[in-house]
């Protein structure tokens, strides 16, 4: 005879119970979870619906042909509405001519630009911050960088309020 046998846990009577009240509960949850589910992904940002911030897309607009350097603008709204702009490579192609050419700073009056550069080898691409004045309207020249083939940058309006603008920059120490 096991020593659990004789316990009180082993020995207590379990019933079921019957309310109207849990039946109830229950077919809310399942309605809500089937209207949740039925909104599918067009609820969500483009950015997430679609893969994420590498995934490629469609939509994008194709300007070159062949096997000429490119790089990729990826234009992302807050709610979804993101845009994508494919440009060539030339001489002194910089971030600043790329966002030019894209549009970006007619789209965005204040905006974070990062460049992601895949390199051989890596798992994750390098991220390259770029510092955007928005008062000239240009990139600073310490971080315009020169764009190589496969470059993809992404322009994200910058959401902050001017209290806490002015508070980070109380504590950059500016």
């Amino acid at each position: 005879m096991s020593k659990f046998q004789n316990s009180p846990v082993a020995t207590m009577n379990t019933k079921r119970i019957n309310s109207p009240m849990i039946g109830r509960l229950a077919m809310t949850a399942m309605i809500l979870i089937g209207a949740t589910l039925s909104t599918g992904c067009s609820t969500l940002p483009s950015s997430l619906s679609s893969g994420g911030l590498f995934s490629s897309d469609s939509t994008q607009t194709p300007v070159a042909t062949g096997s000429q350097p490119q790089y990729l603008v990826d234009m992302q709204a807050a709610y979804g509405g993101s845009k994508k702009y494919r440009g060539v490579i030339g001489q002194n192609t910089t971030v600043q001519s790329a966002i030019e050419a894209s549009g970006a700073q007619k789209k965005f009056r204040k905006m974070n630009v990062v460049v992601l550069r895949k390199l051989e080898g890596a798992y994750k691409p390098l991220k390259m911050s770029c510092d955007y004045n928005s008062s000239k309207k240009m990139i600073r020249p310490e971080s315009d960088y020169a764009l190589q083939h496969g470059d993809r940058i992404v322009v994200t309006p910058q959401s902050e309020n001017q209290l806490l603008q002015m508070l980070g920059t109380f504590a950059e120490g500016k």
